[in-house]
């Protein structure tokens, strides 16, 4: 589905979380250059940018966006993240990436002219917090891509998603597409449940027809503890009962796999955030944040996330398995928000609306609440789990989830 981000991009998503620059770019090696790359891990400062090498040996030395210049074959991934110009250096020769692309949190990007000659891609391509971009020109070469696209929170319209994924599954394209924070148009619906979207296993292909079975077809017998006995339960009386209800199961099957979590936040006050954003998930109360419990602080948590990677990994999945969406998709491992049929990141009609029931300064926000009703749920015609789900997309989640009501 395309609201359901795999385990193998949740992963990758955090990990990209960990990291802190004005921009990062990381890459194995480009194949024009003739130098020898430092060791694995290496980390070096060149102009306001952080390099970071993936692979132990490549071609291309670190060094900023437009050393790329040139190059033809990068091995490995190209992370380009918090660029500040509305244009990408002129990467015209380069032709392949072994690895992901991920350009992320960039806002003034217009458009990828720079990767105009771009064919193929060996893992991901993964497009997040792109709201100035104006065109998916620049990837109207590509190929060949190997795993899965995402389109998350970008500034381009319903049909150009469509015109650059007709054009990947002219081409062979199999694999899913998560797009969220696009608006749907009537010309362009971006139904999730078609085969542009939800990608199609090949013709002949083992359990091409099967159903997908639950991710967990057996569940065991679990009892909801009451949030006085729950590690931050406090913070679950200050939001949805929905949500909160999802959020004390949640901690429950967690407890019964020996993760410990605490909840560390709900429903926040309101002040303006200032730059694009208008408000929060939780200055309406449908959002709450967890840690785990020996990790401090979460500066300490994303320090050392490769060590607890199977921990966040299997609560983000039990979380999108009960309709929640993880934050990780936005590089926020901490945070889950539950908001049907409202955008990821909320927008002005959406925010009027609120103010409308909750006043100026969202003071009753538990007004607001009415909107996330179960029969309201036909108001929102978006794409099923949208915002997340009314009913969770997880068989055995939704079965245990209503016999505990």
């Amino acid at each position: 589905m395309v609201s359901h981000t795999s385990r193998r991009s949740m992963t990758k998503l955090a990990q990209i979380a960990v990291l802190s620059a004005t921009a990062l770019l990381t890459f194995a090696g480009c194949a024009s250059a003739q130098h020898t790359q430092p060791a694995l891990g290496a980390e070096q400062s060149t102009g306001g940018r952080v390099v970071t090498t993936t692979s132990e040996a490549g071609i291309c030395p670190p060094g900023p966006l437009e050393s790329l210049q040139g190059c033809t074959l990068i091995a490995g991934d190209l992370v380009i993240e918090r660029y500040e110009a509305p244009a990408l250096p002129d990467l015209g020769s380069l032709r392949r990436i072994e690895g992901s692309l991920i350009v992320r949190q960039s806002p003034q990007l217009n458009h990828l002219e720079g990767l105009r000659n771009l064919e193929a891609v060996g893992g991901d391509l993964m497009l997040v917090g792109l709201p100035g971009l104006a065109t998916l020109q620049g990837l109207q070469n590509l190929r060949v891509l190997a795993r899965e696209l995402h389109l998350v929170e970008v500034g381009v319209d319903a049909c150009e998603v469509t015109r650059l994924l007709q054009g990947l599954r002219e081409r062979g394209y199999q694999g899913r597409a998560q797009v969220l924070g696009v608006d749907a148009s009537a010309q362009c619906p971006l139904d999730p449940e078609s085969p542009a979207l939800a990608g199609a296993s090949p013709p002949g292909a083992p359990g091409a027809d099967a159903v997908p079975p639950a991710l967990n077809p057996t569940l065991p017998p679990i009892s909801l503890p009451p949030t006085s006995e729950i590690r931050g339960g406090h913070h679950l009386e200050t939001i949805h009962p929905e949500i909160a209800l999802r959020a004390r199961l949640l901690y429950a099957l967690l407890e019964h796999e020996g993760i410990e979590v605490i909840f560390i936040s709900g429903y926040r006050r309101w002040s303006p955030p200032g730059g694009r954003r208008l408000a929060s998930w939780h200055h309406v109360g449908l959002s709450f944040d967890l840690n785990l419990t020996h990790r401090a602080t979460m500066s300490e948590a994303n320090r050392h996330y490769d060590q607890d990677k199977a921990r966040w990994e299997r609560i983000g999945e039990l979380a999108e398995g009960l309709g929640i969406i993880w934050g990780a998709r936005y590089d926020d491992i901490f945070h889950f928000e539950w908001h049907p049929g409202h955008h990821a990141r909320m927008r002005q009609d959406e925010f009027d609306r609120f103010r409308s029931l909750a006043g100026r300064k969202l003071v009753d926000y538990r007004q607001t609440w009415e909107l996330f009703e179960p029969e309201r749920r036909d108001e929102f015609p978006g794409p099923p789990c949208f915002g997340g789900c009314f009913t969770p997309p997880d068989a055995g989640l939704a079965e245990l989830l209503e016999a505990l009501r």
